[in-house]
């Protein structure tokens, strides 16, 4: 369909395309290797071999203490002669750069001290060698993220198939790269990178709405000129277009459920102590986190002024580099808040999220996300009329239909939805909303389980740690109840009309393992 990328085999594509066969998933298997000499003739082929060595080794190194992976970190590449990299590169072999930066620079960081990410107590280690911080400053920028170890690294291009014509999920996927290694670390990623395979069916299905949409509002536009704009009415495609939206609703409600029970996983290869001491603090990053209060020093020579977030001012970057001076950085760690599933579903929904830390925070992780996920996520915040205003819309002509004052079997009519004249049938004014209502409720009972699985591999853990608990299960529980309050059939909410207390804290069946 057009529009869509389908470019699998396209090598001049950029690797994190958002693809009707791949989701957010890149659009080939993640690179396994940086090229080597026999394959580039150029300097850095022996800066990309120390490097993949480095990741071969950090979990050996890490078991060797602070001192010895620090020491061997600086002189593998101090004796490295090119630092430099081409001024061209394809897309995945700059991923492949930036997570292997990535995981050494966490290394390096935090070390062998899995209490210091988690308590009061300032760390050890504020700052990374010149040569890993121009090399992660000049790659990530080229990817349009900032130096840090995100979700995109740590999971979405860190995963190889056993099988190579097999599925991506569990029992045929293994990481690429680890920091201590062992099976809570691979088991709690490929979690994750199975999630996001089993949403490609609600995005493909969400793709071919939006361009549908898309393609009518401009060819009505164009033919409609000097009267209201995105007319839908007269074109005879509406019937089809609100097809498309049932199946994008069902879909959506599908791929919610598939991913619950992958995420109720969790439990049958992660141990929540495992994780919360082994596996979490190699994700931190130096941003709100009192292990770090001012950040990292990227770079070891004279420090300049503190830079937060990820909006950077050019002129005073070049006069500090001019200086001799080198950044304090302050950058969030990786987290599954990265993802851009459940944004997605949100954004395609119109589900609506009161400004609040939480509502502050996620926003700011856009920052973190491949550009290309981004410009998706803005693309379905742009539809318009969107989704919950034409569903919402066709609830109100069933209501008015049971009055006896509109509806009748395979009846058609017309009504407008901010400023667009939408063509309806009394077919799908009864099965939109039913349709929109289960997706919402499938993605409530989805946040229901992710909020338990946080409490039990986050704030449990903590608690038993004596290192205290968290608020973040306050927003997450504000976040379900949100979630629920958008329900358009009154009759499937609680008596509030956005549930209990008693369902917020529900987490899934019996026996479900997080």
């Amino acid at each position: 369909m057009p529009g869509i990328q389908h470019h699998e085999n396209d090598d001049d594509s950029d690797i994190f395309a958002v693809t009707a066969a791949r989701g957010f998933l890149p659009v080939r298997d993640p690179l396994r290797r940086l090229p080597t000499q026999t394959t580039l003739s150029t300097s850095p082929p022996l800066l990309f071999d120390v490097l993949e060595a480095l990741g071969d080794d950090l979990p050996k190194l890490l078991l060797c203490g602070n001192a010895t992976l620090r020491q061997e970190i600086e002189t593998r590449l101090n004796a490295v002669v090119a630092k430099t990299l081409p001024s061209s590169l394809s897309s995945e072999v700059e991923e492949r750069l930036l997570l292997l930066l990535s995981f050494i620079s966490h290394a390096y960081v935090w070390g062998r001290s899995p209490s210091s990410t988690t308590t009061s107590t300032v760390h050890d280690c504020d700052s990374i060698p010149t040569p890993l911080a121009d090399l992660w400053i000049e790659v990530a920028r080229r990817r349009g993220r900032p130096p840090i170890l995100t979700y995109s690294s740590f999971n979405l291009f860190n995963w190889r198939r056993m099988d190579k014509t097999g599925p991506v999920a569990l029992g045929n996927i293994a990481c690429l790269n680890n920091f201590l290694g062992g099976m809570d670390e691979e088991w709690f990623r490929c979690v994750h990178i199975h999630i996001e395979a089993e949403s490609v069916g609600s995005l493909r299905a969400m793709l071919r709405y939006v361009e549908e949409s898309e393609k009518l509002n401009s060819s009505n536009s164009t033919n409609n000129s000097g009267n209201r704009s995105g007319i839908w009415s007269s074109s005879g495609k509406t019937p089809l277009l609100l097809s498309l939206l049932e199946e994008a609703l069902s879909e959506i409600t599908i791929c919610l459920a598939t991913i619950r029970a992958v995420l109720a996983r969790m439990g049958e290869g992660c141990d929540p102590h495992i994780y919360y001491s082994r596996v979490r603090q190699y994700m931190s990053g130096w941003r709100n986190n009192p292990a770090l209060p001012h950040g990292l020093l990227y770079g070891k020579e004279k420090e300049g002024k503190t830079e937060g977030g990820t909006k950077e001012d050019v002129k005073g970057q070049k006069e500090k580099a001019a200086a001799g001076l080198r950044e304090r950085r302050q950058y969030y760690g990786e987290t599954g808040a990265q993802s851009c599933i459940l944004p997605a579903v949100d954004a395609f929904l119109g589900i609506i999220h009161e400004m609040d830390s939480m509502r502050e925070y996620l926003l700011e992780m856009r920052d973190y996300v491949p550009r290309a996920h981004l410009a998706f996520l803005l693309r379905l915040e742009s539809l318009h009329p969107s989704v919950r205003e034409i569903v919402a819309q066709q609830e109100d002509g069933r209501q008015v239909g049971r009055g006896g004052e509109r509806g009748g079997k395979g009846g058609t009519g017309e009504r407008e939805i901010s400023g667009a004249v939408v063509e309806i049938s009394s077919d799908h004014e009864r099965t939109l909303p039913t349709a929109y209502d289960q997706a919402v409720k499938a993605l409530a009972r989805f946040r229901a389980l992710h909020l338990h699985a946080a409490d039990t591999y986050i704030n449990k853990p903590a608690e038993s740690l004596g290192t205290g608990g968290s608020d973040f299960r306050v927003y997450l529980r504000k976040h379900h109840r949100d979630t629920k309050a958008q329900l358009l059939q009154s009759r499937e909410r609680g008596s509030d009309g956005v549930g209990t207390e008693e369902e917020d804290r529900e987490v899934g069946e019996p026996g479900v393992k997080v």
